[in-house]
């Protein structure tokens, strides 16, 4: 497969393309009488991203994740580009894109569209690669379930891919929907990340599933790599959003006599929240391979999630300051940027888990 080497000329220019699309697109869908937007317009955005190239998928290689990307730059930045306007949209291309990539670089084939299942175990360690015990499928035993939690289903999607362990290794497998042995039920009330359709799927532990590799411990620790770098991209588009959101609320907002950007009060939000957001950025800047990810690789995504999500939580809470009491109301869209953003810092691996994870992979190292 011939991968694409781009240039930061490229880079910036998908980057506008995706923030066009953001403008252009998403925006529009939010202005709407619902404060997450019209949820009976996300397949429409999906339709247009995939003409805008921005979705990943067999016929687009050089979307969100594709598989000629050799980089990670690329995707992030248009992920970036996607949250500043909506988190959840871009969760969308991001889960889309990851399985897509998953699903080519273990060896398929299928035009099916796909979802794809990373879920962190209970408790790490480190030496089980995320992999609980109930992510175990035993065939002798049909009345197991393997359960997947709050997994994106961007579209009608043909198949899900996980990774199980069997006979002792990680293999990557392929589960047809349609089978009777699969059961989904939408996820409806949530806090954040509203405009995302999240699904809860159950999986007989009898399932016959599609292996597409029986050795997948690398693809299993690229996966998270992508996973939890897309995640801390996602997180600075919405801090990008809600800072340039308070940049121009201050600039019109009178207070005082003044408009209130000439508070000392708020110039100290606004640089508080610059400081945090350009450390964030900063620290994604240093992970961008996507080529032999070691357990080193994987310690710094892990490092770079639990850390750009609390730079970016707290840029994202001194831009909602700067509004008083009209951030928490609808009306601005902050409070919906800050429910988003506390969603996002759980999603994946809370800190918790995260600081327990990053202390047994170093240990391994």
């Amino acid at each position: 497969m011939e991968e694409y080497t781009f240039s930061a000329e490229d880079i910036a220019e998908f980057r506008e393309l995706a923030g066009r699309f953001s403008r252009q697109t998403i925006q529009p869908y939010l202005n709407s009488e619902f404060s997450d937007g019209d949820m009976s317009k996300i397949d429409g955005i999906i339709s247009a991203g995939k003409q805008a190239g921005l979705w990943a998928d067999r016929e687009n290689s050089l979307g969100i994740w594709g598989t000629d990307h050799s980089h990670a730059a690329l995707s992030l930045e248009m992920l970036s580009a996607l949250a500043s306007s909506c988190a959840g949209v871009a969760v969308l291309f991001h889960s889309n894109g990851l399985a897509q990539r998953i699903f080519y670089d273990g060896g398929g084939s299928s035009g099916l569209p796909l979802l794809c299942a990373l879920q962190e175990s209970e408790r790490p360690p480190a030496a089980r690669l995320f992999l609980s015990h109930n992510t175990t499928l035993k065939d002798e035993d049909p009345k197991g379930v393997l359960t997947r939690y709050f997994v994106p289903v961007p579209e009608k999607s043909g198949a899900l891919i996980t990774f199980t362990r069997r006979n002792g290794r990680i293999a990557l497998v392929l589960f047809e929907l349609n089978k009777s042995v699969l059961k989904e039920e939408r996820v409806r009330e949530r806090l954040g990340l509203r405009a995302c359709p999240l699904s809860h799927f159950h999986i007989a532990a009898n399932a016959t599933g599609l292996t597409l590799s029986e050795e997948a411990t690398d693809l299993l620790r690229k996966g998270w790599y992508m996973h939890w770098l897309g995640l801390s991209a996602i997180a600075v588009g919405i801090a990008r959003g809600a800072l340039k959101a308070a940049r121009e609320y201050c600039r019109h907002r009178y207070q005082g006599g003044t408009v209130i950007r000439d508070h000392d009060a708020i110039q100290t939000l606004l640089v508080n929240a610059q400081t945090a957001l350009y450390t964030a950025e900063s620290m994604l800047q240093h992970n961008r391979t996507l080529s032999d990810i070691s357990p080193a690789h994987l310690t710094q995504a892990a490092m770079t999630k639990l850390s750009v999500m609390e730079l970016c939580a707290s840029a994202v809470t001194d831009s909602l300051q700067t509004f008083g009491g009209y951030g928490y109301m609808e009306d601005f869209g902050m409070e919906k940027r800050l429910r988003d953003m506390n969603t996002l810092r759980t999603m994946s691996g809370s800190p918790l888990y995260l600081r327990r994870l990053i202390f047994e992979l170093s240990e391994e190292l």
